[in-house]
């Protein structure tokens, strides 16, 4: 038996529409109705019923497909494992940041050492917030991610990469420019530029909750990542609250300030994987990014 036609079947059968499921499998319709028909020729029954305007199963149809299903199915899986198995060979790590994340400094350097102590490894880096980057460690679509705390750390190892102490990012005309640190009572009646909360919901109400109850008004930025915030600061009085980076790295910036907010909890960047996670290259990022840990910076 052809393991391709009993698929092709199971599409058409599933979808009840010879269209479709060329679609679906990409194929052109006219040739999978071809396929399909010599797939009967070869069993020596009807598949469907074409006489009554719709594609309708046979009796044999019907007691068909549940395996012509599991044959679809388990071929799929096959695929995904080959797409795995071959990214494990080629030597490929997968990893994600939250916007957020991706410019704390520990990153780009553990990045920066690996690319050039594994010249012969691939580093995929993409962008995602939090909650999307979870569900793709956890499906296996990416290998590593960089997210901040706290999240749901169950079936996942993690390395604390770095903590930060959230600071307010203004120009240095803005009201709050000469403080060398603020709380939440001294924000009372402003407004401050903030990461998005679909970005990470868990993380934006613990921390902006103390603000919050100060009497702070927070406004979601268009874009979080550390230069869009920049350039939001620039044109908003009170600025933005910044949870990426250090207010040391602004001392002689001529137009922006930072202060920090002691009294906040730190931010903890941290990268998971999935601890049942085997491959070759994810254990040569893990041991680097473990190593970057411990060196001083």
């Amino acid at each position: 038996m052809n393991v391709r036609l009993a698929i092709m079947f199971a599409a058409v059968a599933e979808e009840r529409s010879f269209t479709r499921a060329a679609a679906r499998l990409n194929i052109a319709q006219p040739w999978l109705s071809a396929q399909v028909r010599k797939f009967e020729e070869q069993l020596g029954f009807q598949l469907f019923d074409r006489g009554k305007g719709a594609i309708e199963l046979t009796p044999e149809g019907e007691k068909m497909l549940p395996l012509a299903l599991d044959l679809a199915q388990t071929a799929s899986r096959l695929r995904d494992l080959a797409r795995a198995l071959a990214l494990d060979v080629a030597l490929v790590v997968r990893v994600g940041a939250h916007a957020s994340s991706a410019g704390v400094p520990e990153f780009a350097r553990l990045n920066d050492d690996f690319a050039v102590s594994y010249r012969d490894t691939s580093l995929i880096i993409e962008a995602g917030s939090t909650v999307q980057l979870l569900e793709e460690v956890n499906s296996g679509r990416l290998d590593v991610a960089l997210v901040m705390a706290p999240v749901d750390t169950t079936g996942l190892d993690t390395v604390l990469l770095r903590q930060t102490t959230p600071y307010v990012l203004a120009t240095r005309n803005s009201p709050l420019a000469g403080w060398t640190d603020l709380a939440p009572a001294d924000l009372a009646g402003f407004w401050l530029g903030v990461i998005r909360r679909a970005d990470h919901p868990v993380f934006f109400d613990e921390l902006h909750a103390p603000l919050e109850a100060a009497g702070v008004t927070l406004k979601p930025v268009p874009e979080t990542g550390r230069r869009a915030m920049e350039h939001f600061a620039r044109f908003h009085p009170a600025g933005v609250l910044m949870v990426e980076g250090d207010p040391a790295d602004y001392a002689a910036d001529p137009e922006l300030t930072a202060i920090p907010v002691t009294s906040l909890d730190k931010v903890h960047h941290l990268l998971v994987k999935r601890a049942d996670m085997e491959k070759r290259a994810v254990d040569r990022y893990w041991r680097a990014a473990q190593q970057a840990v411990q060196k001083p910076a």
